[in-house]
């Protein structure tokens, strides 16, 4: 099986899951640019939660402190 490049990460995963294919049957040729994808793509994925979390907390802060004002 072939990873196309053009693809998005987490949509071809969700086909394979869907489907019930596993990812070691990605052929040699295509393995590493998928594996990087997938790193790429968690990467993104941990950094957005960061982001949101530190947003939420930043409102929360202004929030407590607009009530205690």
């Amino acid at each position: 099986m072939h990873y196309p490049r053009q693809e998005c990460i987490a949509a071809f995963e969700e086909e394979m899951s869907f489907f019930g294919i596993a990812s070691d049957i990605i052929g040699d040729c295509c393995y590493e640019e998928y594996r990087d994808r997938r790193r790429e793509n968690a990467e993104r994925v941990a950094d957005d939660q960061v982001l949101t979390a530190y947003t939420v907390s930043q409102k929360t802060t202004l929030m407590l402190h607009t009530i205690t004002s």
